[in-house]
């Protein structure tokens, strides 16, 4: 003798029905869900001041960040220098004009450490570009060709994230050039936090 379950209802179903008003309580629920996880988000970020190897850290090459060390899938609690292939990226397509650019932030504490830059077409006189954090210069580059290759900026500008604004403005444009393309390099620099 065989038992088997019950046979399934096979009377009507009654599916409620999916308003306009029930979608947006949904996702009002499910986005407050999200802020509660991020705003108790654990572990905590660490901050560079609080990295017990920091001075081995300070020993990266530029365009190297700190990043945890995980050993047999578990972290260690140290940090190790590994590249860091972060940039923020203008472009002034066509030909060029004194201008600034729209400003970024940057989305992590770090430092501006170089810049690159291209043209698309070099013509005659030098090409002339300011770096600026939050309005102010930090750093002239003049273009005598049309591109500059890695060029360090010595004073390592720590940018807050989602404060500091970073921005180009092209001072002095030659004639006949066009396609300016630029690269500010970001990495981390223990010696210098941002405040």
């Amino acid at each position: 003798m065989a038992t088997s379950a019950p046979p399934p209802n096979t009377g009507p179903r009654n599916i409620p029905s999916i308003t306009l008003a029930s979608i947006r309580a949904r996702f009002q629920s499910l986005d407050s869900r999200i802020k509660y996880l991020e705003k108790n988000r654990f572990p905590i970020p660490t901050q560079m001041h609080e990295i017990a190897n920091a001075p081995q850290v300070q020993m990266a090459q530029p365009g190297h960040a700190p990043v945890l060390s995980p050993i047999g899938g578990a972290p260690t609690g140290t940090f190790q220098p590994s590249p860091v292939l972060a940039t923020m990226l203008f472009h002034q397509p066509g030909s060029l004009v004194p201008a600034t650019s729209d400003p970024f932030h940057a989305r992590y504490a770090c430092n501006i450490v170089g810049v690159a830059a291209d043209l698309a077409t070099y013509g005659s006189g030098d090409v002339v570009f300011d770096i600026l954090v939050n309005g102010s210069s930090i750093q002239t580059v003049t273009m005598t060709s049309d591109a500059t290759g890695f060029i360090p900026v010595t004073s390592h500008t720590a940018l807050n994230p989602y404060t500091d604004l970073v921005a180009i403005e092209t001072t002095g444009v030659g004639s006949g050039s066009s396609g300016l393309v630029v690269h500010v390099e970001l990495a981390v620099d223990v010696n210098k936090p941002p405040s």
